[in-house]
């Protein structure tokens, strides 16, 4: 078996996903936009704008036992087709209701997506080095979160809503077409199909199509990303309360400071174990979200950036790694759609709990009290340890080329 983590199947499906995660990046900022020049209302251009988390989380617990037993590489590749056909549409719709049949169709895409491209990374890494190559494939989301959305910014403002569709569209089609270039070997295709096998012969049931060996990450990750999610989300009003300007700065620093630490963080987690970059991993990103609370002036909103990215960096990407490890390769589609369930859980708690605590309390009690969710995710993940006791992962098909 190569040692090599960056093997042509890794680089294939590296880029592939980084097409996805440009087109969806890219119209993060710009389809709420969209839809408020159509004439909608503020609550309109929510609803249509947060729609597609539905069908994205609803579609999980399905895929991840498709990936079980089904060929991973055609599902990412449809996956990745419909999220192509939805985002094509986007610009020749003008009606509320198509707009969200077409929002829960692209959440469907995403949900497939995400989950097959992460369980298909998997398996062209070497099983000694897991957490490192989790560690590099997450740079296809840092990538596309620190450029897509100023590239979809500057495209509305220069060039108009057809070149951000546009160009969103060429990405997804981009994620096809190098997904199509996917190659198994004979050897591993012979495992997927005895593991399909196996798989088939078991009921569909919730045991089944969650993980339950992924539930420690994934409930872990759900209330440390629901306080992240919150801050990212909030973060602009909030300096903004506090007259610091330019906070745009924060959020470029903050994924330089991932880029290091999901790559440090994936190294220790392969040597020392998980756990050990997951607790302090948690810990700096509530004393972060805490110091967000005091700071006054861009200099320490920048510095607490640095700090953050290193911590929470550390913290998901040991949490990922956690998801696959614990499982043998028959259930690592399973896991990993358990441990994304998770994370799309935390998009719309953090959003909830952003809303309420900055409507009742104001944004700076709003930001001190984000700081519980990141530490009782700690808790969650010591308390989880003695409930949940992970059986022994196979190495399962991991052939590179």
């Amino acid at each position: 078996m190569s040692e090599k983590i960056w093997n042509r199947n890794f680089v294939s499906i590296f880029f592939a996903y980084f097409g996805i995660i440009i087109s969806y990046m890219t119209l993060l900022p710009t389809f709420p936009i969209y839809v408020r020049d159509l004439g909608f209302t503020q609550d309109i251009v929510g609803f249509l704008t947060g729609v597609f988390t539905v069908t994205a989380i609803l579609s999980r617990p399905v895929l991840g036992r498709k990936l079980d037993t089904s060929d991973r590489k055609m599902i990412y590749v449809a996956g990745a087709f419909i999220s192509f056909i939805a985002i094509g549409s986007y610009y020749f719709i003008e009606n509320m209701y198509l707009l969200m049949v077409m929002r829960l169709i692209h959440g469907i895409g995403i949900g497939i997506t995400t989950s097959a491209a992460n369980t298909i990374a998997t398996d062209f890494i070497p099983k000694h080095r897991m957490g490192e190559g989790v560690g590099y494939f997450s740079f296809c989301t840092v990538i596309g979160m620190a450029m897509a959305p100023a590239l979809g910014i500057y495209l509305v403002e220069h060039f108009g809503f057809a070149a951000v569709f546009f160009t969103s569209a060429s990405a997804a089609l981009m994620g096809v077409a190098l997904g199509l270039l996917l190659r198994y070997s004979p050897e591993q295709k012979d495992a997927f199909r005895q593991m399909a096998a196996a798989n088939l012969a078991n009921k569909m049931t919730w045991s089944n199509m969650f993980e339950r060996n992924a539930l420690r990450p994934a409930i872990t990750v759900l209330f440390a990303g629901a306080s992240y999610n919150a801050v990212s989300s909030f973060l602009a009003l909030y300096a903004e309360s506090k007259g610091v300007a330019n906070i745009g700065l924060y959020f470029t620093v903050y994924a330089c400071a991932l880029v290091f630490s999901r790559t440090f963080g994936g190294k220790v987690a392969d040597r020392r174990g998980a756990s050990i970059v997951i607790v302090p991993g948690l810990f700096v990103s509530a004393l972060s979200v805490f110091l967000l609370y005091l700071a006054n002036t861009l200099a320490q909103f920048l510095m607490i950036a640095v700090v953050f990215g290193l911590g929470f960096g550390l913290a998901q990407t040991a949490l990922q790694t956690m998801a696959v490890t614990s499982v043998p390769a028959s259930r690592r589609g399973a896991a990993v759609s358990t441990h994304f369930t998770g994370l799309d859980l935390s998009i719309l708690l953090g959003s909830s709990m952003a809303g309420m605590f900055s409507r009742h309390f104001g944004y700076e009690t709003m930001m001190l009290l984000l700081t519980f969710p990141m530490l009782f995710s700690l808790f969650m993940f010591f308390a989880l340890g003695k409930w949940i006791r992970p059986r022994t992962a196979s190495a399962g098909p991991a052939k590179t080329e």
